[in-house]
C-alpha cells in the first residue's frame, strides 16, 4: 500500500497537502516541432504530465523516475532530469471524483525523450488509459477553447501553461 493510500485511511476525504513530482517528456518531431507526452489519467479522463506522490524515504528525483515508469514503462536516469520549477498554491487543488481533496506541492523535471528507453514488457499503471505526444499548438487549442478544464487535470493547468508559454514559447526548447 502506498503511503498516500494509508494517509487517506486515517484521514479521509480531508484535504492533504502533499507533495510530488511532474516530468516533462518532450521531443521534436520529423517536422522539427516540440512535442510533449501527456498521460490521458483515469481518475480523471483528462491529459495531464507523468508524475505523482512521492513515498516515504524517496528522493523527488527517485519519484520521478518511479512514477515515469510506472505511468509510461520509460526509463530514465536521475542524472537526466532538469530540474524546472517547484508548484504549489491555490491553483494547484484538485478536488477527486471520490471527494479527497489534495493540494499539491509539484517538483517538475524536464527531461529529453531521446535521453529514455523503454520497456517493452512494463506493466503500465492502471492510472493511465492511453499515453499521447501533443504538439504545442494542439495544447496551445485545448487551453484557449476556454474549456481547459474539461481537457487537463486541474492541478496541471498552470504548469501546461508554463510549459508552452516560458520553456517553449517560440516553439524552440528554452531548457
Amino acid at each position: 500500500m502506498s503511503y498516500i493510500s494509508e494517509l487517506r485511511q486515517l484521514v479521509g476525504h480531508r484535504p492533504l497537502q502533499l507533495p510530488g513530482t511532474g516530468v516533462l517528456v518532450w521531443r521534436m518531431n520529423q517536422e522539427d516541432e516540440v512535442e510533449i507526452l501527456l498521460q490521458l489519467r483515469s481518475d480523471h479522463n483528462k491529459w495531464g504530465l507523468l508524475g505523482g506522490g512521492i513515498e516515504l524515504d524517496e528522493s523527488y528525483e527517485e519519484c520521478a523516475v518511479r512514477e515515469l515508469y510506472q505511468e509510461s514503462g520509460l526509463i530514465a536516469s536521475k542524472e537526466k532530469l532538469k530540474l524546472l520549477k517547484v508548484y504549489a498554491g491555490k491553483k494547484h487543488v484538485t478536488v477527486h471524483p471520490n471527494g479527497d481533496i489534495v493540494y499539491h506541492t509539484v517538483v517538475l523535471y524536464s527531461l529529453r525523450y531521446d535521453e529514455t528507453q523503454f520497456d517493452e514488457e512494463a506493466k503500465i499503471s492502471s492510472e493511465t488509459i492511453r499515453l499521447g505526444w501533443l504538439s504545442l499548438p494542439e495544447i496551445r487549442a485545448l487551453l484557449e477553447d476556454g474549456e481547459e478544464a474539461t481537457h487537463f487535470f486541474p492541478n496541471n493547468v498552470p504548469i501546461i501553461r508554463d510549459v508552452i508559454n516560458v520553456y517553449f514559447a517560440d516553439g524552440c526548447p528554452q531548457i
